[in-house]
Parts: C-alpha cells; sequence; structure tokens
C-alpha cells in the first residue's frame, strides 16, 4: 500500500526489548498474571478481544538483528530473530496499534507453541464482538473454525485473501461467543534463526489492520461452538485428533 503508515511508529530497539525479555511484566504495563491459569489479561474495557502468545520455539538463545538499507543505512530493510513468532505480535497490539487508537482488552498466553495455549483457560463474562492475534506468517491472515460465520467470512474477505492454518490461540476461544481472526504478520521461516520480518510487507499489514477495524469495531459477530462452551479446539486435542 501506498501509504507508509509505519514511519516513526516503528521503534526497532524497543521491539527487541519484545524478543529477548523474559517476562511480559517488563514490557506490557498494568497487565496482571494469572498464576493458576498461566495467562496476562488487561482489561481497557473494550468489546474487541487481542491475543498473543509469550512463549517461543527458542527460550534459551534467542537472537535479534536489525537489516538496513544497503543504499541508505538509515532504512530498516527487515529485522531477524526467531522470536518473532510470536513476540511481534505482541509488539503490534502492545504499541504500534495504540498509537493509531485501537483499543482492545489484552490477553497474553503461554504453551501455545505446543499446541496447548493457556487460552483454553481464558473465561470472562463479557461479551466481545471479536477477537484478533498477529501470530500468521506473511500478510495473509485464517480464520479457523470461525470461517462458519459467512458473514465474518465475507467481512474478512472484502479486504484479504483468506489463507488455511491449524491452529493458533484463537483456536482455543470459540467458547467466548464471538469470531476471531488471525492477521498475518509479515515474518518469514518462522521456527528458525533465518526468521525475519519484511518492513513493507508489515506495513501493508497494519495499514489493512487499521481499515478492518475501523470498518468492523463497533460490530458483533456471533459464533456458536458447536461443542459448548468446551471449545472444538480442546475437545479435537483431547479425543488426538
Amino acid at each position: 500500500m501506498d501509504n507508509f503508515i509505519l514511519e516513526n511508529k516503528l521503534n526497532a530497539l524497543r521491539l527487541g526489548d519484545y524478543c529477548l525479555t523474559d517476562n511480559p511484566l517488563k514490557v506490557i504495563k498494568n497487565i496482571d498474571y494469572d498464576k493458576k491459569n498461566n495467562y496476562w489479561f488487561l482489561d481497557n474495557n473494550s468489546d474487541i478481544l487481542a491475543v498473543a502468545h509469550f512463549d517461543t520455539v527458542e527460550q534459551r538463545h534467542p537472537n535479534f538483528e536489525i537489516i538496513y538499507d544497503k543504499f541508505d543505512k538509515t532504512k530498516i530493510r527487515s529485522i531477524k530473530s526467531i522470536q518473532l513468532d510470536d513476540r511481534l505480535g505482541l509488539y503490534i497490539i502492545g504499541e504500534i496499534l495504540p498509537q493509531f487508537n485501537c483499543n482492545y482488552d489484552l490477553l497474553i498466553t503461554d504453551f501455545e507453541e505446543a499446541g496447548n495455549s493457556s487460552a483454553f483457560n481464558f473465561k470472562t463474562d463479557k461479551q466481545y464482538n471479536w477477537i484478533f492475534e498477529f501470530d500468521r506468517h506473511g500478510i495473509n491472515p485464517v480464520l479457523y473454525q470461525y470461517e462458519k460465520n459467512r458473514t465474518w467470512y465475507k467481512a474478512v474477505l472484502f479486504l484479504y485473501d483468506i489463507a488455511v492454518g491449524s491452529f493458533s490461540d484463537i483456536s482455543a476461544l470459540d467458547g467466548l461467543g464471538c469470531c476471531a481472526i488471525n492477521f498475518g504478520t509479515a515474518y518469514y521461516l518462522e521456527h528458525t534463526k533465518k526468521c525475519f520480518c519484511d518492513i513493507t510487507d508489515l506495513n501493508t499489514c497494519i495499514n489493512k489492520f487499521l481499515i478492518f477495524y475501523n470498518k468492523n469495531k463497533n460490530i458483533y459477530y456471533n459464533f456458536e461452538c458447536e461443542k459448548g462452551y468446551k471449545n472444538s479446539a480442546k475437545q479435537e486435542l483431547n479425543n488426538g485428533i
């Protein structure tokens, strides 16, 4: 997209803090930790829930490198870190989107990479309009089971080519009664030391999200879990599927 909205919004060194920290409390202010259920939650009195997972595939030896343009050393071309999945997503919802007046509650989970996200433990009496996450390679989103709501599917399809995915935190939240989406985060080669984020692609992801957010922030997208409040993703894990 033409408008490079990330200019002066992306703080690469701050992203490094997110990638290298060992505790979400060091980067997200005023968030509460639920020790019993192993998640962090921040209530911003919003009708939308944002989700990110704190765990990564590499806990002991993280890496972080800023790659500058070959001809313009002031311009960041990409950022390399195995931690980008999902620390980049956490940084986006923790620091970039609030600069554009996006408001949402924040849930940070653990053990997503093992397929047993602590999002399974999250319960609330609040009815959210929809849920989102930035935990997907490339620029296109995935909907998982939520594509069954055709109104939601069409709302996403208006802006995006919808990809196919297997599991993320939002897969564990279909018992909350609303639809969810996992947005592309512009990283590639995830789960390897070569994992990198393309800044131009990231700009596209943020720009499209802002259009989607402003168009849909006040709309409730219902989702009825076929297997009750114990969501379908958890049932499939229990059944060995």
